[in-house]
């Protein structure tokens, strides 16, 4: 009796493993693949059949799209570079106010945190 009780414990157990791993898969095929982000040749492609645009207003849309992705760069660029700032503001108001033994700690993981920074912005870049 005891022996069945500990093999139907077992079974169910990789039951439920093998459930978890399918609803798994299934997910990532079916929900989380159809919910890429629109390129600016599927925004284009998406105007220009619901608007019937011809081929030279197409163009023109591609051209104000692909302009207003340059100074969303620039805007994107300048604010990084004004949290960067902040950030370093933060960092010394901080540094004056630890002592030196912390201030060696804090070093070390603010060298942490901004390697990590600088990962997550090389894995959006791609």
């Amino acid at each position: 009796m005891k022996r069945r009780v500990i093999v139907y414990f077992i079974v169910t157990f990789l039951l439920g493993a093998l459930a978890g791993a399918g609803g798994g898969s299934l997910y990532r095929k079916y929900v989380r693949q159809g919910r890429r982000a629109p390129t600016r040749q599927d925004v284009v492609k998406h105007l220009k059949q619901e608007l019937s645009l011809n081929d030279e207003q197409s163009g023109r849309v591609q051209q104000i799209i692909e302009e207003m992705r340059d100074k969303h760069g620039e805007v994107h660029k300048n604010s990084d570079q004004q949290h960067a700032a902040m950030r370093e503001i933060a960092r010394e108001q901080i540094r004056e106010v630890i002592t030196d033994e912390q201030r060696e700690r804090f070093e070390a993981m603010v060298e942490k945190f901004d390697k990590r920074r600088a990962q997550r912005a090389r894995r959006r870049r791609r």
